[in-house]
């Protein structure tokens, strides 16, 4: 783990901004072994989220939007950190992008 780590942060030097998310978020995909990966921020109705970086289907992907209602952000926003390591989308059944795109497991 340590190497992934070192990793992810290699991958950092001599970025900043949006290049630095995006670096970011491929990193972490590729070093866990994850389909998807973003970084997200709270928009001010505090019912969204929008990506600043996207990584998924081993590329960069354009940024989204989507609703916080019934999804596990939600409940990291509420101060409480998630890990599911399977079975999320019985977890959160209202939340389509589980069914989407096929996801098993959340960290967040």
């Amino acid at each position: 783990m340590q190497d992934k780590i070192r990793q992810i942060i290699k991958g950092l030097s001599n970025t900043s901004g949006e290049e630095a998310f995006q670096r970011f978020v491929q990193n972490l995909a590729q070093a866990v072994d994850a389909d998807r990966v973003f970084i997200g921020r709270v928009n001010p109705d505090h019912n969204t989220i929008t990506t600043l970086a996207y990584f998924g289907n081993g590329r960069q992907q354009p940024n989204i939007t989507v609703s916080l209602r019934n999804t596990p952000c939600e409940r990291v926003l509420s101060g409480e950190a998630c890990l599911f390591e399977r079975n999320v989308i019985s977890l959160f059944p209202d939340f389509p992008g589980l069914k989407e795109f096929n996801i098993e497991g959340y960290a967040g």
